[in-house]
């Protein structure tokens, strides 16, 4: 055990060592009588205000704490030791008494302590030079000051009462650890003062010091780590609730750091106005960079600053808002770069239940740039958001990001748009477009170029030649990086003198000439009929899909055709047909295929090709990709188990005959209703193959089947199952089409709305499919659980299934298969490569076991599952006092709860394990209450069921799934036979008598019923209620 002085000296260092220079001076002259005048002129302040607080609960802890300096003195004397207890006391009060809130939470704080605070008036003369006494004097002023270095640490915060609440949340575990820490020694003093034998047995007192210094090391130490686990927890709940996926952005941001040629751009560092920008002041607070297509961008970096960055792209219009997801982007990059902000977000946002709307986006992204000044935002692209999305969005950045308290900057990268120029005009702006700096870069860029092409040509061609070329590249460039980067990809097609020679002789003007050239050679007479229309279907799916896709989904897209309805091994394509669409395209982030420049996409779908018409047509696009979709979904429905076994699904998912499942299932009836429009628009006829597709998807609909109004809106809110059918104008003709488009787009935006903190995943998934109106959730479901069986390692090969096969299968799908089962999720269509990754993800979406202790940041974060939450229980609130507390007690009392309720879980599994499940056969035998209808559908779900369960391992999740569910329809038709039973018999105690319902008005019948019920059987899991959800409740 160290010396009471040595204790005392190193808390004294610890504090001194983490405040200002300019508080240290200050701290060492600060007296009591300081701390009660700083009072009485807060109190006067507060009056004056009409705001008093009651500062009387501070009087136990000075008054305590005078009576500790008394007896303290003889350890301090000749130091300032003494005067860093009142100095903090001082200074936080002060800061803190302008903010209600936080000015209360710390004198509950400082009453806390005074509460806590031994007695030592009362035994200062006995203890007065007893060794032990006065090492727990040196205990309570290292408790002290570590309480003071902790609330001075949250004051030096920049914009400190902004978080101080939310990390005064997470303090409080901490804090409860201070006040147990000076109990204890309270405890122990009391303890001595009413021994017999106080002098006697030293070596005993000892022993408790000891053990109770032994006991702090390891609470800290314990702390220390539950803190870790918290800020960790924290900062994935609070990446969660963000719900915006930053991968894209940085892979964008990573791709296009790959692709700029060293040195270039140095310059712009240099130019006045971007220096300026740089600056950390609050002038000039939005700068633009403008140019041509292609003309370059930037995203910088600097020590001193915060940069944020984001790629618009033309999809960003998918979302109702562009906004939402740029402003999101910008929480979660703040995020990544200062974690502890993780505490704000948890604590003011995920526990409240808030969502991350663009509402909550307006309140949080300005106090993250309040705490983290100097940051810089980038947003490159804007001109490939729609008019609307552009005007939208730097109106949403202006009145968000800037502010006299934010310090934030915001560079606009764009081209020249007319709406981006009335909102950026008077802006101080730096133009791309006659810059000798960027000539400068293009001559660099040309010559690098030109290097590697002349390196496929050694010994051929002299140097002069390639010099020329270099030459012409450079004058006709007109500041364009992408002009010279299409120009290249010509000239690498060419493989002799002459071809090189005339490619370079006749080079075209501009971006636009560029792109009509390359098009003239994809359609070119000599360009066999069936490769131009490949090349023309490939550039409609990357012209007009609704999100950016994954190579498999477009060449899966591709590959049918009116003439060719449905996928097979044969009809396939292979990656290289990309190729014919190249340079126009490239390889983007994530295994997706992009445009080499939005001025691509632009040129192929707005700009004349020839006889007035762009080169893609929307209408055509259109029709192409929407009979795509839902002809690919016309096959898919053999994946439904009624229709196919688990080993026809699992290989037909392995032949790749199911990639576009995902985004064909969620974009269908998006491209019908696009198409429909500009049919009714240009006065177009339906071919009679699309009609057919689409009368018959109603497959598809379940009420189309039943003949049952749908109840689509099962898991909305109550207001949404009085939300009427949509009516699609374009659609008049197809009503039953119309009908079912209309339920399943009200069912698919109440999934968006829904709370997804009140049942687990499985039984959340499980609800979706029941209360989908149509066939989809379960399509996709199938699939899903095809694809993750064949990417589970343990997946064997076979004799039918080669380890070559799973392999290629792997490396096509495998990197983002897992995909997030919450709707809401960006995740839950571009997932992970792993289902460990994907339940860590899922797992930040809803936490429900949370910690008893009042005190710990766990009672409101809370646990993904109970074994995490009995862990932490066990680690960090485990019962460590000798004597019984009432603090023991309440805990004893818990303890008893939990193993009661332990008890009735377990009764519950007891109850469970006794119900036997129904055998398909059993169906015959039900009582005539049942129509025979019922019966054979239920035997025939039943033996489906029963087949699941025989055919696949134990643990499987097929068996598993099989299993539950299958117990709950056993167990609700047993409660539905208990309930006839016993209402036959009250109607046969009845007088005078009531006519029985047909086919129960036998005594026979009535035990009949009566024995079915008494039936016991075991505990599966079924998926009846996906198949048939209301056919029990009628």
């Amino acid at each position: 055990m160290s010396s009471p002085t040595s204790t005392i000296h190193q808390a004294f260092q610890s504090l001194q060592g983490s405040i200002s220079l300019e508080h240290r001076h200050t701290f060492e002259s600060t007296g009591l009588q300081d701390v009660w005048a700083a009072i009485q002129d807060i109190q006067t302040a507060q009056r004056k205000r009409h705001s008093a607080q009651n500062l009387r609960r501070i009087e136990p802890l000075l008054e305590a704490l005078e009576k500790y300096a008394k007896v303290i003195e003889i350890l301090c004397n000749g130091t300032q030791y003494l005067s860093f207890i009142w100095a903090p006391i001082k200074l936080v009060l002060q800061l803190a008494s302008n903010h209600r809130d936080i000015f209360e939470a710390l004198l509950d704080a400082y009453a806390e302590i005074g509460n806590a605070l031994p007695r030592f008036d009362r035994y200062s003369s006995t203890f007065k030079d007893n060794p032990e006494f006065q090492s727990v004097l040196a205990g309570i002023y290292r408790a002290i000051l570590e309480f003071h270095q902790r609330a001075y640490k949250f004051f030096q915060r920049r914009a400190w009462h902004l978080i101080f609440l939310s990390l005064w949340k997470d303090f409080r575990a901490r804090f409860q650890g201070i006040i147990n820490t000076i109990e204890k020694h309270r405890d122990f003093i009391d303890k001595e003062a009413t021994s017999v034998d106080m002098v006697e047995d030293r070596a005993a007192r000892i022993r408790i010091l000891d053990d109770i210094v032994e006991r702090q090391r390891q609470a800290l130490a314990n702390l220390d780590d539950n803190d870790f686990k918290m800020r960790l927890l924290q900062f994935q709940s609070s990446t969660s609730w963000v719900a915006v996926d930053d991968k894209r952005q940085e892979a964008e941001l990573a791709r296009r750091s790959e692709m700029r040629l060293a040195g270039t751009f140095d310059w712009i560092g240099q130019v006045p106005e971007m220096k300026a920008w740089l600056r950390g002041d609050d002038s000039e607070p939005i700068l633009w960079l403008n140019g041509k297509p292609g003309a370059g961008t930037l995203i910088g970096k600097a020590e001193t600053l915060n940069v944020c960055y984001y790629f618009c792209n033309n999809q960003d219009d998918a979302w109702d808002n562009p906004s939402e997801r740029v402003l999101g982007t910008i929480a979660i990059q703040l995020l990544r770069a200062h974690p502890e902000l993780a505490s704000l977000i948890a604590n003011e946002f995920v526990s409240r239940g808030l969502s991350s709307s663009l509402a909550q986006l307006r309140v949080l992204v300005p106090k993250l740039l309040e705490l983290h000044p100097h940051t810089r935002i980038v947003i490159d692209g804007i001109d490939e958001c729609s008019k609307a999305g552009q005007k939208t969005l730097l109106k949403e950045l202006q009145s968000t990001c800037l502010g006299p308290r934010l310090h934030c900057k915001i560079l606009i990268s764009s081209r020249k748009e007319p709406n981006i120029k009335t909102e950026l005009d008077r802006k101080p702006m730096i133009s791309l477009d006659v810059n000798d700096k960027v000539e400068s870069d293009i001559r660099r860029y040309v010559a690098h170029e030109i290097q590697n092409l002349q390196s496929a040509f050694i010994a051929e061609l002299e140097p002069e030649f390639f010099e020329n070329i270099a030459r012409l590249l450079t004058e006709k460039a007109d500041g364009m990086f992408l002009w010279v980067k299409l120009i290249m990809k010509e000239l690498e097609q060419c493989y002799n003198r002459r071809d090189l020679e005339e490619c370079a002789q006749s080079l075209p003007h501009g971006l636009k000439e560029a792109y009509g050239r390359i098009l003239d050679r994809m359609v070119a007479e000599d360009v066999p009929p069936h490769t131009q229309s490949l090349t023309i279907r490939i550039l409609e799916w990357m012209s007009c899909s609704y999100r950016r896709l994954k190579i498999h989904e477009i060449l899966d897209g591709v590959s049918i055709r009116t003439d060719r309805a449905s996928l097979d091994r044969n009809t396939k394509l292979p990656r290289r047909v990309m190729d014919l669409c190249r340079p126009l395209i490239e390889d983007g982030p994530c295994n997706t295929l992009i445009f080499v420049h939005f001025s691509a996409q632009e040129y192929i779908m707005k700009v004349a090709f020839r006889h007035g018409r762009p080169f893609i047509k929307p209408e055509e696009a259109h029709l192409n990709i929407g009979f795509s979709c839902i002809a690919y979904l016309n096959t898919s429905f053999r994946l439904l188990p009624q229709h196919s076994s688990e080993e026809e699904r699992m290989l037909w998912v392995l032949q790749g005959l199911h990639g576009l499942q995902i985004y064909a299932n969620q974009s269908w009836y998006k491209h019908i209703q696009a198409y429909m429009d500009l049919v009714i628009a240009q006065n177009l006829k339906i071919p009679e193959y699309y009609v057919e597709q689409m009368e018959e998807i109603l497959k598809y609909n379940k009420a189309e089947v039943s003949g049952e109004p749908t109840q689509s809106t099962a898991v909305g809110s109550s207001k949404s199952k009085q939300a009427p059918d949509r009516q699609y104008h374009s659609l008049k003709n197809f009503p039953g089409l119309s009908k079912f488009i209309s339920s399943l787009e009200v069912f698919r935006d109440d999934l968006r709305n829904r709370d997804w903190t009140q049942k687990s995943i499985e039984a959340f998934s499980l609800e979706i499919r029941n209360s989908d109106p149509s066939w989809l959730s379960s399509t996709r479901h199938q699939y899903q659980l095809a694809l993750e069986a064949l990417l589970s390692p343990a997946f064997p090969s076979s004799s039918s299934v080669s380890e070559e096969e799973l392999r290629a299968f792997r490396d096509i799908y495998g990197d983002s298969a897992f995909t997030c089962r919450y709707p809401h999720c960006e995740r839950s269509t571009d997932g992970f490569g792993s289902r460990q990754e994907r339940e860590k993800h899922e797992a930040q979406h809803r936490r429900e076991y949370r910690c008893d202790a009042p005190a710990c940041a766990y009672s409101e974060m809370g646990f993904a599952t109970r074994p995490q939450l009995n862990r932490h229980t066990r680690k960090y609130h485990a019962h460590v006092d000798n004597g019984t507390s009432l603090r023991d007690e309440v805990r004893a009392l818990k303890k008893r709860k939990l193993a009661e309720e332990t008890a009735r879980d377990q009764v519950q599994e007891q109850l469970k394990r006794q119900i036997i499940l129904f055998r398909p056969e059993q169906m015959r035998t039900l009582p005539h209450i049942f129509s025979a209808e019922q019966k054979r559908n239920w035997e025939v779900h039943l033996r489906m069921l029963w087949d699941e369960i025989n055919k696949n391992p134990q643990d499987s999740p097929q068996h598993n799934q099989a299993k539950g569910s299958l117990f709950d329809f056993s167990s609700h038709l047993i409660t539905r036979l208990q309930v006839e039973e016993r209402s036959i018999l009250q109607l046969k105690a009845f007088k005078p008598p009531i006519p029985v319902p047909p086919g129960l008005n036998t005594i026979p019948e009535i035990l009949k019923v009566s024995t079915m019920t008494s039936r016991i059987i075991d505990q599966f899991t079924f998926e009846y209620f996906l198949t048939h959800p209301r056919s029990i409740g009628r």
